[in-house]
């Protein structure tokens, strides 16, 4: 049995949050107009976590964070 599964909506949930970090830093750096989507993309990550915290507690069983413990 593998130690750790990556499911396809843990991928695109961790491809997801590379790319929003990778473009907050990005508009950090950059400023103007782009702090705008900067707080938009930082929601975003917030619900990123807040899914993936809820899919933790009641999603899949592979998905559950029981299985990690």
């Amino acid at each position: 049995m593998p130690i750790a599964r990556l499911t396809i909506v843990e991928g695109v949930l961790a491809a997801l949050l590379v790319l929003a970090l990778a473009f907050m830093w990005y508009s950090g750096e950059t400023g103007g107009n782009l702090m705008a989507w900067h707080l938009r993309c930082g929601v975003f990550i917030l619900g990123l976590v807040v899914f993936r915290l809820c899919w933790g507690f009641w999603g899949s069983d592979t998905a559950r964070f029981a299985q990690f413990v």
